[in-house]
């Protein structure tokens, strides 16, 4: 247990004045921040509703790949940019991070190392306000966890129910924020303990905030309290939630399916991924890597167990998969690290069509981390030397172009056509 104090409602933007309001001591690591209203707030935040056969994707909220699946399928964005053209504004955050930018209504919120959060305004990229959630700013008494140089602290992407925003930290923290800047909570849960660091970012669903680190948590959205916690192996992906009859599931990376409302494994699945996410479409489940499987959904969820049965297996390259793979109109969209691009039939598993993005394999630190992104009839794979390959939506995955920015290992976002990409310290809004 960790015992410290916190100062209620402290707003972060540049020349406002730092409210002190309230002061909530405690002892233990659950520290919330009360304020003395509420304030009532309209935000154009979307809904993402996904009918599938067996089961539903339902986030009535967003957050890493806005739904999960990182599919725009209504945009028409540009194919041609680089760091001056098609821009509309490049936004300087002072420092770096892997973490997606997440919109809400007019505004974008982006994470930077280590700990850091920033809200700019979507219109022009001006700061709003920023806040900090270093272990000095909380009085957790303990060095930082391991990490890796390529991933730092700030890679997990924000989430959102519309209203507020849930950050967390590869340093065991999570916290919310109002759409203002005001700390709501903020927590230390537990710190991460693979060498390479933490990356899993946190989801919001059924009024819960899930987050996983050495095992899932699951948080009360409104004041941060622990609801459960379930034993699920670590991993560097984010879960995917599912709803099966009328209640939602979260299927982890490492195989496991978690009942949403206790935490109750229903069910543990022959797949493990080790660095990207499972991914939800057509009523199946899709876990993507060197050995590659789907599952179909099951209607219903009887007591306390669920059948999900498997569709398919399907042998890959044999490469570390860091990018989350696309499954759009029917095939599946994967690509390794070093940039070898497999096209699946979603439905049997079958190879459609494979080849190299990167000529020379691995490429050295041209590796591929970034999840791969469908925004209308293109898609969109990048590398973190900078380069975005602009594919066709095809059997074959036509190349269209390649675009060059600052090294990037996030996704980019579409509202509408336009597109939000993070790239090193720099925020792009491109049109």
């Amino acid at each position: 247990m960790v015992g410290f104090e916190l100062i209620a409602g402290q707003p972060m933007g540049e020349g406002r004045s730092p409210r002190a309001d309230l002061r909530w001591r405690t002892r233990g690591r659950d520290c919330t921040f009360p304020h003395e209203r509420r304030r009532s707030m309209k935000t154009n935040i979307w809904i993402l509703i996904v009918l599938l056969g067996g089961g539903v994707v339902a986030w009535a909220s967003a957050g890493w790949r806005t739904d999960g699946t990182g599919r725009y399928p209504d945009a028409k964005p540009k194919v041609q940019w680089d760091e001056k053209t098609n821009v509309a504004w490049r936004a300087d955050l002072g420092a770096w991070s892997n973490a997606t930018p997440l919109v809400v209504g007019d505004r974008v919120f982006v994470q930077v190392e280590r700990t850091g959060i920033v809200c700019v305004n979507a219109a022009d990229g001006k700061t709003l306000w920023r806040d900090d959630l270093g272990y000095d700013k909380l009085d957790v008494k303990m060095n930082l966890p391991r990490t890796h140089d390529d991933n730092g602290y700030s890679t997990p992407t924000p989430a959102t129910d519309g209203s507020r925003i849930y950050v967390a930290f590869g340093t065991g923290v999570v916290a919310c924020y109002d759409l203002e800047g005001n700390r709501r909570w903020a927590r230390f849960l537990e710190q991460p303990k693979a060498g390479w660091g933490h990356s899993s970012s946190p989801v919001v669903v059924d009024g819960k905030v899930l987050i996983g680190i050495t095992q899932l948590f699951a948080l009360d959205a409104e004041d941060g309290a622990e609801a459960w916690k379930a034993a699920v192996a670590a991993s560097w992906g984010t879960p995917a939630i599912a709803k099966i009859g009328n209640e939602s599931v979260a299927f982890m990376p490492t195989g496991q399916a978690v009942r949403v409302r206790n935490g109750k494994i229903l069910a543990t699945l022959p797949s493990k991924l080790e660095y990207n996410s499972p991914v939800i479409a057509d009523g199946m489940i899709f876990y993507i890597s060197g050995a590659s499987a789907a599952y179909r959904l099951p209607e219903a969820i009887v007591g306390e167990k669920i059948d999900v049965a498997q569709a398919w297996r399907a042998e890959l390259p044999r490469e570390r998969y860091y990018a989350s793979p696309l499954v759009h109109d029917g095939r599946i969209y994967a690509v390794t690290r070093g940039g070898e691009l497999s096209v699946l039939d979603a439905a049997t598993g079958k190879s459609l069509h494979s080849r190299r993005l990167i000529p020379d394999g691995r490429a050295g630190d041209n590796n591929i981390y970034s999840s791969v992104t469908l925004a209308g009839e293109h898609i969109l794979i990048g590398s973190a030397r900078g380069v975005t390959y602009v594919l066709k939506s095809n059997a074959t995955a036509d190349l269209v172009g390649e675009n060059r920015t600052e090294g990037y290992r996030g996704c980019p976002v579409f509202v509408g056509d336009t597109m939000y990409l993070r790239a090193g310290r720099f925020l792009y809004r491109i049109e």
